[in-house]
Parts: structure tokens; sequence; C-alpha cells
């Protein structure tokens, strides 16, 4: 949804595994129904446009399908890197590892980047603190005659 750091640091290690770095981004409507109705926090044509920035990503795709198997069995990447233990929860991670073995490409993991670097992480951590600014203004508010 929301391009992070620890999405940086899987672009630069997944760039180390190969000569061309393909990035498939879901889209809108594909990060809805994973995601819900309050998400992409940022359209998919941002998040591309955001990713092309980065030194290590040379192409960006799109994929509407609620995992980038399709996508991976079409461009049949030598190198595919995820999150590990990802494929054991995750029916995407687990759909598009499946997929580079059909024509043996390599799968690689990389360790998580910890509980604090993630998307929903960072959309909640916001969430908190504009409610922390609120309830600290709302005597104020109050006493300005906020009717509600």
């Amino acid at each position: 949804d929301m391009a992070h750091i620890g999405h940086a640091r899987y672009l630069a290690l997944a760039k180390s595994l190969g000569d061309v770095l393909v990035v498939g981004v879901n889209t809108d409507s594909s990060v809805q129904r994973l995601k819900g109705p309050s998400r992409p926090i940022l359209d998919e044509m941002k998040r591309a446009e955001m990713l092309s920035y980065l030194g290590a990503v040379d192409y960006v795709t799109f994929f509407d399908e609620d995992t980038g198997a399709e996508t991976i069995r079409i461009l049949k990447p030598s190198a595919y890197l995820c999150v590990e233990g990802s494929w054991e929860g995750d029916i995407a991670a687990k759909a598009e590892v499946l997929a580079m073995t059909e024509f043996e490409g390599g799968v690689f993991c990389a360790p998580k980047q910890g509980p604090t670097i993630s998307t929903s992480e960072i959309i909640t951590r916001i969430s908190l603190r504009a409610v922390e600014k609120l309830a600290a203004e709302l005597p104020r508010l109050v006493s300005d005659g906020l009717k509600f």
C-alpha cells in the first residue's frame, strides 16, 4: 500500500539477486479486496511512480489478482524474494512461491523487518496520534462552545 523503509530494504536485497528488478504492484481494486474498503491509502499510480524513483527498481507492473502468481508465470523471473515464513500464512506469498517452482526459479527468503515496520502498523500509529491530539484539544474545543 505505502512504501516504507522495510520495502526499500527488501527491494535493495531483491536487486542484488539478479540483473533486472521488476516489482509487481497490486491494483487499487486488488488492495481493497485484500485490505478492506479504507485501503489503499495511496492509489496505484502514485505507488508505482514512487517505486520508479528508487534506484533498485528497473520496472514496475500492475496485477489485479489477489496474488502475483500469474505475473510470475508470465515473466518467469530467475529469482523471487519473499519474507521469511510468509508462505506459511500468506496465501499470496504461497501462490507466488509455488508459481516459481513451476519453472525452477530461485526462491530467496529475507528475515522479517520487525513488528513496527509495516504499512498497517504505520497507519495505526498515525491514527493513534491523531486521536491523542484530538483528546488533548477536546477541553479547549468544548470551552470554546463546540457542540456535539
